[in-house]
């Protein structure tokens, strides 16, 4: 079997059922932020400044998975809320121990912190189907469904963005990541 990596967890195009290409820019972290950082530098500093915070924590490498119906969205992932492009953004992050990664997991990931989202539409736990320390939300915004999942599994964290993709099928994504962690 391949050892697992945030690159091999990362999201696959088989993941999703629903039909999006994969942004050029996916990669490792510091390749997709050398390419944003030019392309959009609001979502550039935002990824950025988080990057800084994990790797502070112990990360030691991390892998970005972006998929959408529309290329401009690569980069943009902070517009895509309110419009109609379908977007999932993936984040894996591998940790020096599984310690690091559950205290990372736990102080928030990309601004989404356990705990801090509450009511309809809020699973927590094994109830997501992921892990025990793990936060899915699901909304649907007037029509524009929007997804989050994060996740610490063993020595990563996982970050799942998805909007206008079914729910179900972000709740399999997500799954199907999860299972390629060992």
């Amino acid at each position: 079997a391949v050892p697992a990596s945030p690159r091999t967890i990362a999201l696959q195009p088989d993941d999703l059922q629903t039909s999006l290409q994969r942004c050029s820019e996916s990669g490792d972290v510091e390749s997709f932020l050398a390419q944003a950082r030019q392309k959009s530098p609001d979502s550039y500093r935002q990824i950025d400044e988080e990057w800084r915070k994990l790797k502070d924590e112990g990360a030691q490498q991390g892998q970005v998975e972006v998929y959408t119906d529309t290329p401009n969205q690569c980069t943009e992932l902070l517009r895509a809320i309110g419009g109609t492009a379908r977007v999932v953004f993936n984040l894996v992050v591998a940790f020096r121990d599984h310690e690091a990664a559950l205290k990372a997991y736990r102080n928030g990931l990309l601004g989404f912190t356990p705990g801090s989202t509450t009511g309809q539409g809020v699973t927590t736990g094994t109830g997501t189907g992921l892990t025990v320390d793990s936060t899915a939300y699901t909304e649907d915004l007037g029509g524009q469904v929007l997804y989050l999942a994060a996740w610490a599994n063993q020595l990563y964290d996982i970050f799942l963005f998805a909007i206008n993709i079914p729910a179900a099928d972000s709740r399999r994504a997500t799954t199907r990541i999860n299972g390629r962690v060992h």
